[in-house]
């Protein structure tokens, strides 16, 4: 089965600004314009791999900044917790790893228990280190940096 991975756009907030980050509660702050904008070109994107937005219903997870990039591409979602964000004991560790192609723990456990219980829907809005551990748990790593950039569609078989 084919699944179309979806980072999640760039937020309002850099997420090193711990306290202005935690000030938008559990599920984070929205969108910047520039992601907003971004979101809108992925439906383009995916009209060239032939899948019509408007008659699909996408998986996102329950994070603001996922559904919101759902939402401005234009898809119907449907939240799904297994596509929340990883959290790790070191964001700033995590990203290292990740760029030397190695995954943490944390989003390789992660990682597994989605492929465990997948969501039905083929398209997935979600966050860096899920789609890094989908990406390492089947071994269709294309580069030695696991972490995809903001707003970029993936695809893997699984």
């Amino acid at each position: 089965m084919r699944i179309y991975l979806v980072r999640h756009g760039q937020t309002v907030v850099s997420r090193d600004k711990k306290e202005a980050w935690e000030s938008y509660g559990l599920f984070g702050p929205p969108l910047s314009n520039a992601a907003i904008e971004k979101s809108h070109e992925l439906s383009a994107h995916f009209g060239v791999l032939g899948i019509d937005v408007e008659s699909e219903v996408a998986a996102t997870s329950e994070y603001l900044r996922a559904r919101q990039t759902a939402e401005y591409a234009g898809f119907t979602s449907v939240e799904n917790p297994l596509l929340n964000e990883v959290k790790t004991t070191d964001s700033h560790q995590s990203r290292a790893m990740l760029k030397e192609g190695k995954v943490p723990e944390e989003a390789e456990a992660a990682a597994r228990a989605l492929l465990r219980d997948m969501p039905a829907e083929r398209i997935w809005f979600t966050h860096g280190l899920i789609i890094a551990g989908l990406l390492y748990l089947t071994g269709q790593t294309k580069s030695q940096d696991l972490e995809p950039p903001f707003a970029t569609i993936i695809t893997i078989d699984v």
